[in-house]
This record gives structure tokens, sequence and C-alpha cells, in this order.
């Protein structure tokens, strides 16, 4: 059987506010991690999510500009041509 030391007196005072608030703080560690880790991974979810759809919103309106001035283009070069 191992031989138990018995810690000095200021130690043994400071090890009561210790002893209770080690397990607490492993386990807030542990749960704030995970919680840290799921915050992070939804945030990159939601960042790639609207990145996408923003992107996608932007390529519309570029293209339906584009086919505006091509229609505007045909039509003028049409008329051109019409007029005597």
């Amino acid at each position: 059987m191992p031989h138990f030391r018995h810690p000095k007196p200021e130690c043994v005072r400071i090890y009561y506010f210790y002893a209770p608030g080690r397990p607490t703080k492993n386990l807030i560690w542990i749960y704030a991690v995970g919680l840290n880790f799921g915050v992070q991974i939804a945030w990159i979810v939601l960042s790639w999510c609207t990145l996408v759809l923003f992107q996608l919103f932007m390529r519309r309106r570029a293209a339906r500009a584009h086919k505006a001035e091509i229609v505007d283009a045909t039509v003028e070069s049409f008329s051109d041509k019409q007029s005597p």
C-alpha cells in the first residue's frame, strides 16, 4: 500500500476550493470545446451556403444584363438595316 503524505496546512485550505472546481472545469471544458467546434462548423456551412447563393444571384443578374445588351444590339442593328 502506498504511503499517503499529508499536505501542508496552507495547501489543505486551498485544496477545498480547488477540488470541487476541478471536475466542474473539466466538464465545462469538454462541453465548451464540443460546442465551439459545433458553432464553428455551423458558421462555415452557413458561410458556404450564403456565398453560393450570392454568387448564383449575381451570375443570374449578370446573365440577364448580358442578354438585354445582346437583344438591344440586335434590335439596333436590325433597325439600321431597315432604314433607307
